[in-house]
């Protein structure tokens, strides 16, 4: 299992009076109570209040099978990290009376590599979102939660066929769609972090071979682009992002973006909302909803550089239309820098749709 306080500070999780959340991280002390209720593989544990799933993860190991209840929806995410790999746990989340079980509502569907499926469920009411979590691959985010918001409403079609279903020859290429992600490292630059001191200087000389993400605190922002995951992300297979602290404009993320054909074409940038904008207020207290939410960036082509602006309060989470302009048969720069005031800035990804 994971360091506990990395899991919460990678998943932004915030402790709540109201639930009196408080967890065991003592590896010893959870032992010794998982020993002293003398639990064999012929037991199936029920657990009320799992929270980071510490103690549940102790239990797994010894019991047969746990099921365990927790009312806090935020804690979803940790405990898909905390219980990564280990199949015999189902937890079941909020604190609602008089809920009826659907077991279409939680199963496990086996996906082989380079598989992909359709997944048909029927349902008399739209569901409000999908919570997936990748139980063996290593995929990050480990739980992915979707908002359900493109439900078409038909009368007298007929009913598919629930199920799960294999789909060959799979293709999610969009014609005429360019995508530029963070991860692809060969379209994607940072500047230089600013090095103050020579101990900063020795470390930069000493090779690094570890995990590659962080977590990130949105009240302690790094002072240098940093990599952290999300499941608000873009990612084709990791969701992740560079995050670093506001400043003056002297940090830049550069996405290189190869144009197929002249033409007209849209440019998206996908927005990412921090916590300070998510709680309705800006940074020291202003509204965020004037320039104060906005990031800059500057789009090169043809020899130019023109100013772009997008404006994070007022734009929906995912792709948010950065301008219209024609591109030539070339490579396009769009750069965001640092210059914001709110707390941070996120890097992410940016695409090109040609216009028709």
């Amino acid at each position: 299992m994971e360091n506990l306080k990395d899991v919460l500070i990678l998943n932004n999780f915030n402790f709540k009076k109201q639930f009196g959340q408080n967890f065991i991280s003592d590896t010893n002390l959870l032992k010794s109570i998982v020993s002293a209720s003398n639990i064999d593989k012929n037991d199936t544990v029920i657990e009320i209040g799992c929270g980071a799933g510490t103690l549940t993860y102790e239990i797994a190991k010894e019991a047969k099978k746990v099921i365990g209840f927790e009312i806090d929806n935020n804690l979803k995410p940790v405990l898909a990290q905390t219980l990564y790999g280990i199949d015999n746990v189902e937890i079941n989340f909020g604190g609602g009376q008089g809920a009826i079980y659907d077991p279409r509502a939680k199963r496990k569907v086996p996906i082989k590599a380079r598989e992909t499926k359709n997944l048909i469920s029927v349902w008399e009411e739209a569901p409000r979102n999908i919570n997936i979590n990748t139980l063996i691959s290593a995929n990050l985010p480990a739980s992915v939660n979707l908002p359900v918001s493109n439900i078409i409403r038909e009368r007298n079609k007929p009913i598919d066929e629930e199920g799960d279903f294999v789909v060959e020859n799979a293709s999610f290429d969009v014609p005429g769609e360019v995508i530029v992600d963070n991860e692809d490292s060969t379209l994607f630059l940072l500047s230089a972090p600013e090095v103050v001191g020579l101990l900063p200087q020795w470390l930069d000389r000493v090779e690094d071979d570890s995990f590659p993400y962080s977590g990130v605190s949105n009240w302690r922002p790094p002072l240098q682009w940093t990599l952290t995951t999300n499941d608000k992300y873009y990612g084709t297979h990791v969701r992740s992002a560079y995050v670093i602290k506001s400043g003056s404009g002297n940090q830049t993320a550069t996405w290189k973006i190869p144009v197929p054909d002249a033409g007209q074409y849209d440019l998206y940038y996908w927005v990412y909302k921090p916590d300070e904008l998510r709680r309705g207020r800006g940074r020291r207290g202003r509204d965020p909803a004037g320039g104060d939410a906005e990031y800059h960036f500057k789009i090169r082509y043809d020899d130019d550089d023109e100013d772009g602006y997008i404006n994070l309060q007022r734009s929906e989470e995912g792709w948010s239309l950065l301008g219209t302009y024609f591109f030539n048969n070339d490579t396009v720069a769009v750069v965001l820098s640092n210059d914001s005031k709110l707390r941070t800035v996120t890097a992410d990804a940016v695409k090109i749709v040609r216009r028709q």
